[in-house]
């Protein structure tokens, strides 16, 4: 028996999913030990006591719970963003429409004048493609020496 490749859980991505796990637990565990910091703080000024080093440890735990809540919350916000980057690659662009101009359809005894632009010299170089038996006419000499003239 062979595993298939093309099951639900095969198109998981499992560094994305470890980096949203991780960033929503260091953000809950910052949030409890924000509170039970702030909760030991809020007691030790009740009892009125002087004990120091609770106070200190209290407020190092608070200024620590609130630095883990700030790094879950970049956490999610950098699995957002890897998210959404993923998910733009993995959906396939949609082709664009096709623009077809009536004109170039109708016209087969028309002159096709094609301008090519040299991007190091800016220089304009005009290539015609007539058919053999095409005759130009007043108007079509007057298109040639505009497009020329750019």
């Amino acid at each position: 028996m062979s595993r298939s490749n093309s099951g639900p859980l095969a198109k998981l991505n499992v560094p994305l999913l470890v980096l949203w796990l991780a960033s929503v637990v260091v953000a809950v565990a910052g949030y409890l030990l924000m509170t039970s910091s702030n909760a030991n703080q809020a007691a030790l000024y009740t009892s009125q006591t002087g004990d120091y080093a609770k106070l200190f440890a209290a407020q190092s735990g608070s200024t620590v719970g609130g630095l883990l809540i700030a790094v879950g919350v970049l956490g999610v916000l950098l699995a957002l963003a890897a998210q959404a980057s993923t998910r733009v690659r993995n959906v396939a662009p949609a082709a664009a429409p096709a623009v077809i101009d009536e004109h170039d359809l109708t016209s087969d005894d028309q002159a096709f004048v094609i301008e090519i632009v040299d991007p190091r010299t800016e220089a304009h170089v005009q290539t015609t493609d007539a058919p053999a038996a095409a005759t130009l006419t007043d108007a079509d000499e007057n298109q040639k020496e505009t497009v020329a003239a750019r």
